[in-house]
């Protein structure tokens, strides 16, 4: 057998629930927009670091050109570095 619940003596305030549902939806949206921002912000990041690195035929000319100064140096040698291009 089950029962009507008793009248609540306690009023319920439609507006105020029906803003704070409101404010929860938008700060999640929010935050939904910030989250779907990242994988752009990295990608774009990841873009600026792999265009101010040196390419690698670069880097390997680089290398060589250091190399030589290091045994140079070592060998008692006066070499200057040839300027850069």
């Amino acid at each position: 057998m089950s029962y009507a619940a008793l009248p609540s003596q306690q009023k319920i305030d439609i507006a105020a629930s029906v803003r704070a549902a409101y404010t929860m939806v938008i700060d999640n949206a929010r935050l939904a927009v910030d989250l779907a921002w990242l994988p752009f912000a990295i990608l774009i990041g990841a873009a600026i670091v792999f265009s101010l690195f040196p390419k690698h035929e670069h880097e390997e000319e680089l290398l060589t050109e250091y190399h030589t100064i290091d045994v140079a140096s070592r060998d008692g040698d006066a070499v200057t570095s040839p300027s850069p291009a």
